[in-house]
């Protein structure tokens, strides 16, 4: 697994180079071309990371802590979020709050992107 990645790795990187120094016989426009390579290095920069979680977790058997691991390369904001639901114990994203009016009508939100309070106190603290 660890030489597929770094594989990846090289090969997005050579088509990472080839865009940055022809995009201009593509059929992206600069301002495109310059997302694809923004996408592109910031999965390259979280490759040694994820292939060191990996490593961790699966070859090693050790855990990782919460704050080390990568839940998700397209937000590094995501949290895990622990609801106790039989469907599933662990989900993973922010809880956002949102109270409306019976005409619905929002009035108040809140999105927690720590550590989510109990509802209790986000039904306090929306009064």
């Amino acid at each position: 697994m660890k030489r597929l990645l770094r594989t990846i790795g090289e090969h997005a990187r050579r088509h990472r180079d080839h865009l940055a120094a022809d995009y201009a016989r593509t059929r992206f426009s600069e301002r495109q071309a310059t997302r694809i390579i923004a996408r592109i290095d910031a999965m390259l920069e979280q490759l040694p990371a994820a292939i060191k979680q990996a490593h961790e977790r699966i070859i090693d058997a050790r855990s990782v802590p919460n704050a080390e691991k990568i839940l998700c390369v397209y937000e590094p904001d995501v949290q895990t979020v622990v609801r106790g639901k039989a469907s599933g114990e662990v989900e993973f994203g922010n809880t956002l709050m949102i109270s409306e009016n019976v005409t619905g009508l929002i009035t108040d939100w809140q999105l927690y992107q720590g550590m989510t309070p109990a509802e209790w106190r986000q039904f306090d603290q929306s009064l």
